[in-house]
């Protein structure tokens, strides 16, 4: 058992991870829940996964980020 690439839940986000924001953020993440990954927690815009993969704090939004579609259709 690597408890570095575990993941209960089949989301990409190991149980360390869920675990860790767990403590941090009540009700943030889930190891045994899938949908989490794809939750907002923060309702930014951002899901929790992308959140995590981009080093952001899923427990604050995060009002910075760029829609990449907004972007390209040159509304950012």
């Amino acid at each position: 058992l690597y408890l570095d690439t575990y993941d209960a839940d089949e989301d990409r986000i190991t149980d360390a991870v869920e675990d860790h924001w767990a403590a941090l953020a009540p009700g943030s993440l889930n190891k045994n829940v899938f949908a989490d990954a794809v939750a907002d927690f923060d309702n930014d815009g951002v899901m929790n996964f992308e959140e995590i993969t981009l080093h952001l704090d899923l427990a604050h939004a995060h009002h910075d980020v760029v829609d990449p579609a907004a972007e390209i259709a040159g509304q950012a």
